[in-house]
């Protein structure tokens, strides 16, 4: 990592080198977009497994989680993945890196 040194500040410049600005706010809004949606899937995927908990009846907890498998591994996962993979490249385009938080 190359140091770059501003008076008494030491910045690092970034892993991946200097970035422009238009494919850091691509992958910005790339990574909020991914977060967000990985929240709301989560929350929507809370009523159903309400359901399921709370329901006496066997056939609608069978259902509902019959439901859920597929759901959660073609919204949830991918989304999830999706954030942390945007969020490494964000953090190593950045001069703060992926560990450094001072």
């Amino acid at each position: 990592m190359h140091e770059r040194h501003h008076g008494a500040v030491t910045v690092s410049a970034p892993l991946l080198g200097d970035v422009g600005v238009g494919l850091r706010k691509l992958v910005l809004t790339t990574h909020i977009t991914t977060s967000v949606g990985w929240l709301g899937a989560a929350v929507v995927f809370l009523a159903p497994a309400v359901l399921g908990i709370a329901s006496p009846d066997a056939a609608l907890v069978r259902a509902v989680y019959r439901l859920m498998e597929p759901a959660s591994w073609y919204t949830l996962v991918p989304l999830a993945a999706a954030s942390l993979l945007t969020g490494l490249v964000q953090s190593l385009g950045s001069a703060w890196g992926l560990l450094r938080h001072y």
